[in-house]
């Protein structure tokens, strides 16, 4: 029995594109068995020896989580990583920082999926003996799947309210770190970034914090001067404090959420605002939509990179929120479309093919370990559901009667919303998926 662990942070971000990965896998007889949970609880199961050993696929390998990733290879573990976030990082120079992969982890893990050019590059001449798979981004491959589009794609109406979606993930840093940028830069080094590079992410959190304070400013401002009625989105970055936004644009015609389908909002909005460091900005060219990025400090080193950068192609880079307003009040939401050249260019940019994907399942496969057939194996498949389940009740009670841990178990407890489409997107799936009280799913064969 082959069983690959898969675990998750935000549900609305990730398990959708897990989802269409587990069915791959089983389909294709990769592994026997998929298992998507919570971060925390699969961790804490693991560390009390609750799991039958397999595969466990790794979002981030910082210096930090070293000791667990020894644990699991102890116990006969395979690792895997797919660092989806590298695809954020970026300067302009094009250096590839490895801090959520140093080398003392890259030494523990079997398997390492990239998806640019630039990341195989430094892996492949930093670490020769690692196994290193240009596999595209596996988690967003269900982008490209027509029953996941059929499931989120809006029909448009000529006479309906302009909707504007604002993916606000510019700030999140400024707010996680909060205070001066020495602070900042010195909580990266400190998780193993390159100094180059936690000094360009400290700046960002400071203009990236000041832009989005002067767009509310002008957004303020242009919708009280006879502006057409616009349906306005803000979505923050899971770690960003949803209530403290909540307070400061409670007089302005904007909603905060965050608990929806991301794709299925940016197809649903007829624009769409980005932050400039987001894995939102590759989201947007695979589904089709070329988002505006406002960067309002012209004068700012972030500023002058980032329109040399590659990804500059990929947006609608605007220094004011005129040309913006402008286009709502014009009706002109073609300005959000990119052509399928664009989006050809963009796939091939993140090595994104049916081939690479087939071949990064092949890969699974062989690293997967096969769990020895026994009574200790037998009783931990048998008791895994329940003790899953009573440990997520036993966290939620307690996470939520202490204040220390009650923010962390927030971010990582958030509940899809009755409108999120993996319960519907699950049911699509040709393998058997059993989901318990949208935390955990266990996908295998249909028999």
């Amino acid at each position: 029995m082959k069983t690959l662990y898969i675990p998750f942070e935000i549900h609305s971000r990730e398990v959708t594109g897990y989802l269409y990965l587990a069915e791959q896998l089983v389909l294709s007889g990769s592994v026997d068995k998929v298992i998507i949970g919570r971060k925390h609880i699969l961790t804490f199961m693991a560390k009390l020896s609750l799991l039958v050993p397999g595969s466990w696929f790794l979002k981030s390998a910082q210096m930090y989580i070293g000791s667990f990733l020894t644990l699991l290879k102890r116990r006969g573990f395979s690792l895997f990583l797919q660092d989806i976030e590298s695809l954020a990082t970026f300067d302009d120079h094009n250096r590839y920082d490895p801090f959520a992969k140093p080398p003392s982890i890259v030494s523990l893990l079997d398997l390492i999926f990239v998806s640019t050019d630039c990341e195989y590059s430094y892996l492949s001449s930093s670490s020769p003996s690692s196994n290193i798979c240009l596999s595209g981004p596996l988690r967003l491959y269900h982008l490209q799947d027509p029953r996941y589009l059929a499931l989120i794609n809006h029909n448009s109406n000529d006479n309906k309210i302009p909707s504007v979606l604002h993916i606000n993930s510019g700030t999140s840093i400024h707010y996680h770190y909060s205070g001066t940028p020495k602070s900042v830069y010195q909580s990266h080094i400190e998780q193993g970034m390159r100094p180059w590079n936690a000094s360009l992410m400290a700046q960002w959190a400071i203009d990236s914090h000041l832009d989005f304070l002067s767009f509310l400013g002008s957004f303020a401002q242009q919708s009280t001067v006879g502006s057409v009625p616009t349906h306005f989105l803000l979505r923050p970055h899971p770690s960003e404090n949803i209530e403290f936004l909540k307070r400061i644009v409670h007089n302005l015609p904007m909603c905060v959420s965050r608990s929806d389908d991301l794709p299925t909002q940016i197809l649903s909005a007829d624009y769409v605002i980005t932050g400039s460091l987001s894995t939102t900005i590759y989201e947007c060219i695979l589904l089709g939509v070329k988002p505006f990025n406002l960067i309002l400090n012209r004068t700012s080193s972030f500023y002058k990179f980032y329109k040399n950068h590659i990804l500059s192609e990929f947006v609608t880079i605007v220094d004011s929120l005129n040309p913006l307003m402008n286009s709502i009040q014009s009706g002109s939401s073609d300005i959000c479309k990119c052509s399928p050249d664009l989006q050809n260019r963009m796939v091939k940019y993140l090595n994104m093919s049916s081939e690479a994907f087939q071949s990064s399942l092949k890969k699974i496969s062989f690293f997967t370990p096969s769990s020895e057939a026994g009574t200790i194996s037998w009783i931990k498949n048998l008791c895994f559901v329940y003790l899953y389940n009573k440990i997520d009740t036993l966290f939620s009670n307690l996470f939520s009667h202490n204040f220390m841990f009650s923010y962390n178990y927030t971010l990582h407890k958030t509940l899809p919303s009755k409108h999120d489409v993996s319960v519907k997107y699950s049911s699509s799936l040709l393998v058997k998926v059993n989901s318990f009280r949208n935390s955990l799913y266990v996908i295998s064969k249909n028999h």
